[in-house]
């Protein structure tokens, strides 16, 4: 073994480094070529040939619904299984991922957690690349925060404590519930956490990818 090779073998990955650090239980970066959950190395699922399309133009994966999907809860243009199940009493959990909205701004619901669909979404800016997060806490009640381009732009206190978490088996990209169905986004570098991370830890992640 030469020197030089020993030396890249001893080197960290900062982004792999930082997953671990943080209890990342899915992460895929979700490049033209690589679309895998790194955590447990299971590739992406499609719903069909189209649901999930390479847009070469904005360099970005395009998830969209296609003719003949089930129009309701039920529908998903990609997913992934885990590599384990996810047992959790309640939420503390963060997504993280660069997202581009096609078909409206603001909410947008393009992701959830299965098998429990518990709508989950991001922030995020009609035809533009945004960094966005969601953050899931609990401590008397559940709470939710969301972040885009590191600004807060929700802060919200349930009046119960959520506990859709509990059973995690896989992530999916698509409609999670009816008022969300047939919205188009793009998705790059999607992490999903299970603890919560502050706004500087998700300011750091985005430094890293």
């Amino acid at each position: 073994m030469s020197k030089r090779e020993h030396i890249v073998q001893q080197q960290s990955n900062p982004l792999l480094d930082f997953l671990q650090a943080h209890n990342c239980i899915f992460y895929s970066p979700l490049t033209q070529d690589d679309t895998t959950d790194w955590i447990s190395g299971n590739s992406m699922v499609k719903y069909n040939a189209n649901s999930a399309m390479w847009d070469s133009a904005n360099n970005i994966w395009k998830f969209q619904y296609v003719s003949g999907q089930p129009y309701n809860a039920n529908q998903y243009y990609a997913k992934w299984d885990l590599k384990e199940t996810i047992l959790q009493s309640s939420i503390n959990f963060t997504s993280i991922a660069q997202l581009r909205a096609y078909s409206v701004s603001n909410v947008n619901l393009c992701y959830d957690i299965l098998p429990n669909r518990g709508g989950l979404s991001m922030y995020g800016t009609i035809n533009q690349e945004t960094q966005s997060a969601q953050v899931f806490y609990t401590d008397s009640v559940s709470h939710q925060l969301q972040y885009r381009n590191a600004v807060k732009v929700l802060d919200y206190a349930y009046g119960s404590i959520l506990n859709f978490v509990n059973g995690t088996t896989g992530i999916r990209i698509g409609s999670p519930n009816q008022s969300g169905a047939a919205k188009t986004y793009g998705m790059r570098n999607f992490s999903v956490f299970s603890e919560m991370l502050s706004l500087s830890e998700i300011n750091e992640y985005f430094s890293l990818i």
